[in-house]
C-alpha cells in the first residue's frame, strides 16, 4: 500500500520536478483520499498511505512555490466507479452510503476531473498546499 500510494509519487515527483524547477510554471495533483481525513475499520494502511501523501504534498508545495510550480492533493469521497459498482447495485448498503453524504448522490468521476482541470489552469497559480475534498459534504459532518 505504502509503494503504491506513496512511494511512487515520491519517485515520480523526484524524476520530473528538476525539469520543472525553473521554468516559472508547474502543477502536481496528487490524488489523496477522505481517508486522509477520515478513516474506517480496516482501512489502516490505505489511510495510513493516503495521509503520508498529503504530508508530502504539503511539503513538496513549500519546497516548489518559488518556482511557479503548485502542488494540491484532491481527496474524492464516494464515487460511482466500477470498484464501487457492488455496493451501488445492492439496495441496503447503497442506502447507508447515500444517507452519509449531504448531496445525496454518488459523485461522478467526470466531477474530479473538472477539479483536475482548473487546478492546473493558470487561474489556479494561488492554490497550492491544500487538499480538496471532492465529497458531497461527507467530511462535514
Amino acid at each position: 500500500m505504502i509503494d503504491t500510494n506513496l512511494t511512487s509519487v515520491f519517485l515520480m515527483c523526484r524524476s520530473f520536478v528538476p525539469h520543472m524547477k525553473g521554468s516559472g510554471y508547474g502543477r502536481i495533483l496528487n490524488m489523496t483520499s477522505i481517508m486522509s481525513w477520515v478513516s474506517i475499520p480496516g482501512r489502516a494502511a490505505y489511510s495510513s498511505s493516503k495521509t503520508a501523501l498529503l504530508g508530502l504534498t504539503r511539503a513538496l508545495a513549500l519546497e516548489l512555490a518559488p518556482d511557479g510550480v503548485t502542488v494540491n492533493g484532491i481527496s474524492p469521497g464516494p464515487f460511482a466507479t466500477e470498484m464501487n459498482t457492488a455496493l451501488m447495485q445492492n439496495p441496503e448498503i447503497n442506502a447507508q452510503f447515500l444517507s452519509k453524504i449531504p448531496v445525496g448522490r454518488w459523485g461522478k468521476v467526470e466531477e474530479i476531473g473538472e477539479l483536475a482541470l482548473y487546478l492546473c489552469s493558470e487561474e489556479a497559480g494561488f492554490i497550492t498546499g491544500t487538499d480538496i475534498l471532492i465529497d458531497g459534504g461527507w467530511c462535514a459532518q
